[in-house]
């Protein structure tokens, strides 16, 4: 069963994530890495309602998973992996490459979310 706080925590994450999307991508990712991105100066910030979708397929894959698992592992390297490359084409996230931070690794349980931001960056509690 899952509880109150699990879910606090789980949009918590979700937030996090939702909260970069809406932005508009810039060179600038984690921890100040300048990155030489062309594509990204193009590229407008997604509207409320496309993140709002991502938001709504990541809370429930998140959720979903914390049925078998006591730990859920969001991260992208030079593009979203796994869980969030799932939420991003289920919700039609265009430019996926070029909208989330590289070098992220989110690590979510039942009672906390730490992310790490950036290449040798510190975890830190959300």
């Amino acid at each position: 069963m899952k509880s109150t706080n699990q879910f606090e925590v789980v949009k918590k994450a979700v937030s996090w994530w939702s909260e970069f999307l809406l932005q508009k991508p810039t060179r600038e990712h984690g921890m100040n890495v300048n990155v030489f991105r062309t594509e990204s100066d193009s590229i407008e910030a997604l509207d409320k309602s496309s993140v709002d979708a991502f938001a709504q397929a990541l809370f429930n894959i998140i959720m979903e998973n914390m049925e078998t698992c006591e730990q859920i592992t969001l991260s992208t390297d030079y593009e979203p992996k796994e869980i969030l490359l799932q939420a991003a084409i289920e919700s039609h996230i265009p430019d996926m490459d070029e909208r989330f931070p590289m070098k992220v690794i989110m690590k979510i349980e039942s009672s906390m979310v730490i992310v790490k931001y950036g290449y040798g960056a510190p975890f830190e509690r959300l």
